[in-house]
């Protein structure tokens, strides 16, 4: 039986302090509230957990003082409702880094989505990431993460671990993230939901290799859910392409 219903079936039995009784329910009422207002204040503050450089390129003693540099690029979005596209590479950046670099290595891409609605609503998302160069869509997927965030916040890493040249007309579709969402129903121009996402590039004057750690398989993406009680604990998912029925 749920603390409600537990609350709701209590009947007098005379001769018992209903004082006492009444000051029980309040303190279990006043509990309830207490937990859900942690979990969604748990919410507001969550962010995608950040990742050390070092763990995505070998730096050397002396590598910083090579021809090229390493940045991480963050932002925060709000969304409208069922398709958009994302552009994460910034024109701004691109044509600041033509000035002294001709490649650009693409090191890690993290994701993250979470409701700005409460908790316990169902709503499933699809995230794609692609490389939308390619004009064959199966060949475009870097990452794919289909998930239900009723129970808040998820977020995935993706090591996509290849350059691309600076003057490359369309290097601006190189990471292109599509958010696409079911059962959400929302006056015009509300935005329910934010994305989060972080960027970790290398600029390079040749195509020398990059250093990199890792790389993520091809057709499969890991998805960590964050546990709204405790949000510094993530739960792992493993996902691939051929099992999403979005």
């Amino acid at each position: 039986m749920s603390k409600f219903s537990g609350i709701l079936s209590k009947k007098y039995i005379p001769g018992k302090n209903i004082n006492n009784e009444q000051d029980n329910d309040d303190n279990q009422i006043n509990s309830i509230e207490e937990t859900v207002n942690n979990i969604e204040q748990s919410l507001n503050n969550w962010t995608i957990p950040k990742t050390n450089i070092n763990t995505i390129y070998r730096i050397g003693t002396f590598d910083y003082f090579q021809g090229y540099s390493i940045k991480m690029t963050e932002q925060t979005l709000s969304i409208g409702q069922n398709q958009q596209n994302l552009h994460l590479l910034s024109s701004r950046s691109i044509l600041e880094h033509r000035t002294k670099y001709k490649f650009l290595h693409v090191g890690l891409v993290q994701i993250a989505i979470k409701p700005l609605f409460r908790i316990g609503i169902d709503a499933p998302v699809l995230l794609i990431l692609r490389d939308k160069r390619h004009k064959d869509f199966q060949n475009s997927i870097l990452a794919m993460a289909e998930t239900n965030i009723a129970n808040g916040p998820i977020y995935f890493n993706c090591y996509p671990n290849f350059s691309v040249g600076l003057f490359d007309k369309n290097i601006l579709d190189t990471l292109v993230l599509t958010i696409q969402t079911k059962n959400l129903e929302f006056k015009d121009d509300t935005k329910p939901l934010a994305i989060i996402y972080r960027v970790c590039y290398k600029t390079m004057t040749t195509t020398l290799e990059p250093k990199t750690r890792l790389s993520s398989p091809r057709n499969e993406t890991i998805i960590f859910e964050a546990n709204t009680n405790h949000t510094k604990v993530h739960t792992p998912k493993r996902l691939k392409c051929s099992d999403t029925i979005f």
